[in-house]
């Protein structure tokens, strides 16, 4: 057998204590920024609820004053009470969320934003079924028709745009929801 060669001399004591210091205080700064990011993104979050509540508090009376007799809102009308109901879905998850925005209540943010993404997949479903609908009694039967079907006066048709877009603010109210179970949970694991 041969003898194992060694890589140099051994580190002493002194090198051996300034790495760990070094290693120590590298480990520091990380925990720092870590710190900060997240008192970073938690303020952004709160900001975000705040904009969420107070756009819902913004669009639920004028909601409730809208005029829904286009065929947009065909089946919007079926809801009983609409648009009053509607917005006074949104308004609550509009008052909700700002409660819980100012005082850090998760449980009543979770609400808040459960309501608003109720009333963003209402808006989704109701607009989608108004445009297939309205789609349903216009079938064109040649190309040319369809054509001409789409550059005519399109004021009584249904947009469809409202719907990935109403969609996407659903999409967007369930993931801060998740984020906030998650929040919920750390917090479960930190108390036992």
């Amino acid at each position: 057998m041969t003898a194992m060669s060694s890589p140099g001399p051994e580190p002493s004591a002194n090198e051996l204590l300034g790495e760990l210091i070094d290693l120590v205080r590298a480990t520091d700064d990380e925990a720092r920024a870590a710190r900060r990011t997240a008192r970073r993104a938690e303020r952004n979050r709160i900001g975000m609820l705040y904009i969420h509540s107070l756009a819902a508090l913004a669009i639920a009376p004028l909601f409730a004053v809208a005029a829904i007799d286009s065929p947009a809102f065909a089946a919007m009308r079926q809801i009983p009470g609409a648009p009053y109901s509607v917005a006074v879905v949104l308004g609550i998850g509009g008052i909700l969320l700002s409660v819980s925005a100012a005082g850090g209540h998760r449980m009543v943010a979770f609400a808040g934003l459960g309501l608003l993404a109720a009333w963003y997949a209402t808006m989704a479903v109701t607009f989608a079924l108004s445009a297939a609908v309205w789609s349903a009694g216009h079938h064109p039967d040649s190309l040319t028709e369809a054509v001409e079907l789409l550059i005519a006066d399109t004021r009584g048709k249904p947009s469809v745009y409202a719907v990935p877009l109403y969609a996407h603010f659903c999409a967007v109210m369930v993931r801060h929801m998740m984020t906030l179970r998650g929040k919920v949970l750390d917090d479960r694991a930190l108390e036992s």
